[in-house]
């Protein structure tokens, strides 16, 4: 009888170790935004926070936040009010991005030929205050690219 619980015990220490392998693997390579160029953002939701383009293991209890760009979005260039050039596909990807996050633009602007969609996401976690809302999902649309953050996005798009 001994030996069966010592092989019972040694077979669930390995199923166990399999389990906790695998759950790492598909952990690590789990983002908010598939594709594009990633960088994770470690240890504060802000622009203070340590960024990363590779996630390891270790960053995965400071994992604060995420920014993807897709670069070279589309041909179809359309003219914004102030005469900058603005994709077409970009915008519909953004539209696209906040319906299928189910996400509430709270504000929009547009700097030097960017246009930033700030929004609420009921399925996205956290989120930081700007201009008295919670915002934890940030889509900047330029001609030739489009960005992705979340809470939203620090450094260059």
């Amino acid at each position: 009888m001994a030996f069966g619980v010592k092989r019972f015990f040694s077979t669930a220490a390995a199923l166990l170790a399999c389990l906790f392998v695998g759950l790492t693997v598909c952990l690590m390579h789990v983002s908010a935004f598939s594709g594009g160029r990633s960088t994770y953002y470690l240890h504060s939701p802000s622009s203070q926070a340590e960024m990363t383009n590779i996630l390891e293991l270790r960053d995965l209890a400071a994992l604060s936040g995420e920014s993807v760009v897709y670069l070279d979005v589309g041909e179809k260039g359309s003219l914004t009010e102030e005469g900058k050039g603005l994709s077409e596909e970009g915008k519909e990807i953004a539209e696209t991005i906040m319906k299928s996050y189910r996400a509430k633009p709270e504000f929009v602007e547009e700097i030097a030929g960017t246009v930033s969609y700030y929004c609420y996401s009921p399925m996205l976690k956290g989120g930081v205050e700007l201009r008295g809302k919670k915002i934890n999902l940030h889509i900047a649309v330029r001609t030739e690219s489009v960005a992705l953050g979340t809470p939203i996005i620090f450094g260059g798009y």
